[in-house]
């Protein structure tokens, strides 16, 4: 039987591809120094951001579902996964993957933990440089925390009324997108640059790597 054949290749390509994002993530959160640039002043990007704020929805709390696509340029079809979040400001982020493997990864003070079927899997302690950074930077895209970003990122964005949903016009909701460009060059050797997209909340993240793969997230907001 091929590899391709194999009832349960997609499973382990995908639990393949999930550790090596993570890995990636984590090999640049490692070199990374513990003190971020200061942002940079753009009064047009303020100006969006700030417009942004304003009508999308705030929370301590935050949930919903996810659908996730990993484009790896050596594979025909991107791997699809399935499942639901939970972002409390106290508590952390719990990431938990049903659909093609259970796998929960929970974002804490202490760093990050995965679990699969139940069992304890692999855990990065927030001491080791940078780890705690991972799990900030998550934090900060679901809760629009833009000063965060900021510290890493240099934002661009733009916000405009949909022309074509006129429901969308008479509702006030306009949609926006922001494009976020790593700072420091221990990102900018994995992440070419991330894009936000949204409305009245998050309903796209993409991210795109260096090596032309890339993660690409659509939200449904509780």
């Amino acid at each position: 039987m091929t590899a391709s054949g194999h009832p349960g290749w997609k499973k382990i390509l995908y639990s393949l591809s999930l550790s090596l994002v993570i890995t990636n993530i984590f090999i640049v959160a490692k070199s990374h120094s513990d003190t971020p640039n200061q942002p940079d002043k753009n009064h047009n990007t303020s100006a969006v951001l700030n417009a942004i704020i304003e009508q999308v929805s705030l929370s301590d709390n935050i949930k919903g579902r996810f659908e996730q696509r990993k484009y790896i340029h050596i594979l025909p079809q991107p791997l699809l996964s399935k499942g639901v979040f939970q972002l409390d400001k106290k508590t952390g982020l719990v990431w938990q993957i049903n659909t093609p493997v259970s796998s929960r990864i929970v974002f804490d003070s202490a760093g990050i933990h995965q679990r699969q079927k139940g069992q304890a899997g692999w855990e990065i302690s927030n001491e080791r440089p940078g780890v705690a950074m991972i799990g900030e930077l998550m934090r900060a895209a679901l809760s629009y925390d833009w000063a965060l970003l900021e510290n890493y990122f240099f934002i661009n964005g733009s916000i405009n009324s949909s022309i074509n949903d006129i429901s969308e016009t008479q509702g006030g909701k306009q949609q926006w997108a922001l494009t976020l460009t790593p700072k420091e060059t221990t990102l900018q050797k994995t992440i070419k640059y991330i894009s936000l997209a949204g409305e009245q909340t998050l309903t796209s993240l993409i991210l795109f790597e260096v090596n032309n793969d890339r993660t690409e997230i659509t939200f449904d907001m509780l």
